[in-house]
């Protein structure tokens, strides 16, 4: 996969889960016309992939929009189109934090979701309820596909998360997704409760082999536990 950043601004910066953001911080000095890739410059990043054996090789797999929050893009829609010209792979991921459906950023995604892109998500506890849930229901009745990045920074928050999406799916009727949630949390209680401080060698041994990936012809989903 090869990603791309197109957008610098998000609008969850100085929130509870991004307060240590590593990508807004470091570049909010730059002038705001630089915050966003523009079409343009993604023609030129295009050719080059192209041209480039390596990433030519890397986006044949997947290329994928992020930030920042990529939808804050006002030209994330073109810039999909100018990607999809080097491989019909393309991706963005985005908080999916809006306010309404009249959102231009919700015009976005379904723009791109047009195009036959996809929309990836990271989960975040507090806009699950006000925000994420209900246009991840929205999202669902339009793709059959969908990668979770669940950033998480104690056992207990990652127990959380998972619950969420597994009240979720359980509630949609998706049972390959719930089966392979069930799993995620069984393992992650047993190290809650025996292990609540483990270092990521344990954690990660204790994971094992724990697929990424519920799929069925109907639906595919991915998850990504990013401590």
């Amino acid at each position: 996969m090869l990603s791309i950043f197109v957008e610098t601004s998000c609008n969850r910066y100085n929130r509870d889960e991004c307060e240590f953001c590593h990508v807004y911080e470091p570049l909010m000095e730059h002038p705001v016309s630089e915050w966003h890739l523009t079409a343009q410059q993604a023609r030129v990043m295009a050719d080059k992939i192209q041209r480039v054996e390596v990433l030519n090789t890397l986006a044949q797999q997947e290329i994928n929009l992020t930030g920042g929050e990529a939808s804050q893009n006002p030209d994330i829609v073109e810039i999909c189109k100018v990607f999809q010209t080097v491989t019909p792979h393309v991706c963005l991921h985005t908080n999916l934090d809006m306010l309404s459906e009249k959102s231009k950023r919700w015009q976005r995604l379904l723009g791109i979701i047009d195009l036959g892109g996809r929309v990836d998500i990271t989960l975040y506890p507090t806009a699950w309820e006000g925000a994420q849930k209900h246009f991840l229901e929205e999202m669902l009745k339009l793709q059959n596909k969908l990668i979770v990045n669940v950033v998480y920074e104690s056992l207990a928050d990652l127990q959380n998360q998972i619950g969420l999406l597994l009240d979720f799916f359980k509630e949609k009727n998706y049972t390959h997704v719930t089966e392979l949630l069930k799993t995620y949390a069984g393992k992650i209680e047993t190290l809650t409760n025996n292990h609540p401080n483990c270092d990521e060698k344990l954690f990660t041994v204790s994971m094992g082999d724990t697929e990424a990936f519920a799929s069925k012809p109907e639906f595919i989903f991915g998850i990504s536990l990013l401590p």
